[in-house]
């Protein structure tokens, strides 16, 4: 649970190894270049292309990521060599700008085709009307407006009209419950007149499209443009989803480019005169050594020194720990790298989040299926480091899942009273300790223990790691004053209700853990007055304190929606067995449906929300984060696994 020392490098040598320098740097994946300017582009159109086309054709294949996927992508694992010949014999080229052109053609069409529809509904209406739509256009004493009116004013529009001037006409074209579409034909003399009274009438221009056909030929004309669009479109479509056959290609060409521009952005990032260069990076004090002997291998005259940080210069943080915590890094990275000075929690949080996963999964025939199904996708598909991480949580968190059921009696929610008699049944209900379903107040009880331990452990970890730091009365006073007071109030809690003797004790050494806090947390301010203040000010704390503790009561809750899910689906699933011939087929699909789907959502949810506990209550007693990660120079790719 170590935070490790990185310093500050320097690699001088002649012009003429700089390709090997970095050629070599890529491979150890040992340092982080530091970059000194502006980055080559000669790769970033190429690859922004690649990438675009990538996302066509997947969009296009209707290629979409499973949960799994989501949370651990697959990759292909290739040599070096098959990028590199896939790069100069593969014509990606030709086949981007296929892309682009079809890409181009379905969104004109596309538009063309929304075009064409609010044409089409715009003519709907005048299908009765029996002249040519030009004529509409009107004459030089004459015009002529089309538009729709609601139904309900028709008449009062018609009145209207014949008041202001006799000299206009109205033509009712098509009538419907709600709108009626008409034309007003009128002197252009009065067209000003005209239009004010359509605007006090609600009236609603609609123009129609200047042509020489009838609006119901016209109408015709736009439905046979749109069935021939969409026959153009479906055979875009369709040749855009046969081109995604070369996804894997263009996913290989890909990770050259990428590989490549990585190499000349270290190429770029070092400092040049006529006869040398310069290399500044961040390395793990424990490489320099490494580092000093690889490079000499390539030839003795090359110099490798450590530099001081420039002023302001933070040094990106590596985080060291047993192979068997490494796994919990996926926590501590989803909330942040610690900085240089802190802790990593790794280590602290396996424990906890283990357990609290098992507690809100709490069924041994799921922690089974869960371990077995996570250690064979470990096995079977070719994960990332962050995708083997996962699996790793998944298969302890199933495995430690199992004893949790066991002593809580849960077998995909069977109800153990409900198994004939025998042995079997004997010895499950004797394994079982507790029921959480007839006994939830225990549960609750229990999480809530296990929140006071945790918020406890996490304040003795900060006092720690100030006494690591040589912070001894900070210490004693920033966390061990809280400890006492903390461990005080919840023992006094449970001999008051237990009516034990020790109340009286716990209740006088809570008070002195008061008047401690009192005298101590105000220490900062200048005078005593504020010192006194702030004290008292500072047992307002113990509130945040009680709310992190009644959070842990989510564990009780999901494992009771774990266990009530589950009974209903077997209830369902019994109902329907008395069905005549199919009743069994039926109470099977439901079993193993029922069961898959209760097991995922569970799963997910005694991920989260262990993981939620770590990272607000757990993470806020002794960690803030924010580190920067080490980034390693190396071969990265995206779509692909380099052997």
């Amino acid at each position: 649970m170590a935070v490790a020392e990185v310093v500050k490098t320097l690699i001088i040598g002649h012009k003429s190894l700089q390709n090997s320098v970095i050629e070599k740097l890529s491979k150890e994946e040992i340092i982080q270049i530091i970059s000194q300017g502006a980055k080559p582009q000669t790769s970033e159109l190429e690859l922004s292309e690649i990438k675009a086309a990538i996302t066509f054709l997947e969009k296009a294949a209707n290629k979409k990521k499973n949960l799994l996927e989501s949370f651990a992508p697959t990759r292909e694992i290739v040599d070096e060599e098959t990028l590199n010949m896939s790069y100069k014999k593969f014509n990606w080229g030709e086949i981007i700008k296929s892309v682009k052109d079809i890409e181009q053609e379905i969104g004109n069409l596309r538009s063309f085709m929304v075009k064409l529809k609010s044409e089409i509904e715009i003519l709907s209406p005048w299908q009765n009307l029996t002249t040519p739509l030009n004529i509409l256009a009107g004459a030089k004493t004459a015009g002529i407006i089309s538009g729709s009116i609601k139904t309900k004013k028709l008449e009062e529009f018609k009145n209207n009209l014949s008041k202001l001037t006799p000299f206009a006409e109205i033509s009712v074209v098509n009538s419907e419950k709600t709108d009626t579409y008409l034309l007003v034909v009128f002197l252009k003399r009065e067209e000003k007149a005209i239009n004010g009274l359509l605007a006090k009438n609600e009236f609603v221009k609609i123009p129609l499209p200047s042509s020489k056909n009838t609006a119901k030929e016209e109408l015709e004309q736009h439905q046979q443009l749109q069935e021939t669009s969409r026959e153009n479109l479906f055979n875009l479509e369709k040749k855009a989803k046969e081109m995604a056959k070369v996804l894997p290609r263009l996913g290989y060409v890909y990770d050259f480019l990428f590989i490549k521009k990585s190499e000349e952005d270290a190429q770029a990032s070092a400092f040049k005169t006529k006869s040398a260069f310069f290399i500044e990076g961040w390395i793990k004090n424990s490489n320099f050594n490494k580092l000093k002997k690889i490079l000499s291998n390539i030839s003795n005259t090359i110099d490798v020194q450590k530099i001081s940080p420039k002023e302001g210069e933070i040094a990106p943080v590596i985080i060291e720990n047993p192979k068997i915590f490494r796994p919990f890094e996926l926590i501590t990275k989803i909330f942040g790298l610690p900085k240089q000075n802190e802790i990593d929690p790794s280590t602290a949080l396996s424990f906890f989040y283990l357990l609290f996963f098992a507690v809100c999964l709490s069924d041994a025939g799921y922690g089974l299926i869960l371990a077995a199904a996570s250690y064979y996708l470990l096995k079977k598909l070719q994960l990332s480091e962050g995708g083997k991480n996962l699996m790793l949580l998944l298969i302890w968190g199933g495995v430690l899942t199992i004893p949790i059921g066991i002593i809580t009696g849960s077998y995909f929610s069977i109800s153990l009273e409900a198994i004939p008699h025998g042995g079997i049944r004997n010895l499950l209900i004797g394994l079982r300790i507790i029921d959480p379903i007839k006994n939830p107040i225990n549960v609750l009880l229990i999480s809530l223990l296990l929140g006071v331990f945790q918020n406890i452990c996490g304040l003795v970890i900060a006092m720690c790691w100030q006494f690591k730091n040589k912070q001894y009365l900070e210490g004693i006073l920033n966390h061990g004053l809280w400890i006492f007071f903390l461990m005080s109030l919840v023992i006094m809690s449970g001999t008051m209700f237990t009516g034990s003797i020790w109340a009286g004790t716990f209740s006088k050494l809570s008070i002195i853990g008061a008047l401690l806090l009192v005298l101590t947390q105000g220490r900062q301010e200048p005078t005593f007055i504020k010192k006194t203040i702030s004290g008292i000010l500072s047992l307002y704390k113990t509130t945040s304190y009680l709310g992190d503790t009644l959070s842990y009561s989510r564990l009780l809750a999901l494992m009771m929606t774990t266990s009530i899910i589950g009974m209903v689906v077997n209830i369902i699933a019994g109902i329907t067995a008395g069905i005549p011939f199919v009743g069994y087929v039926i109470m099977v699909i439901i079993l193993v449906g029922g069961h898959l789907f209760n097991l995922v959502i569970s799963v997910l949810g005694a991920f989260i929300h262990s993981m939620r506990l770590q990272l607000v209550e757990f993470f806020g007693k002794f960690y803030e984060g924010g580190g920067r990660e080490f980034k390693p120079f190396k071969k990265e790719t995206k779509y692909v696994l380099i052997k």
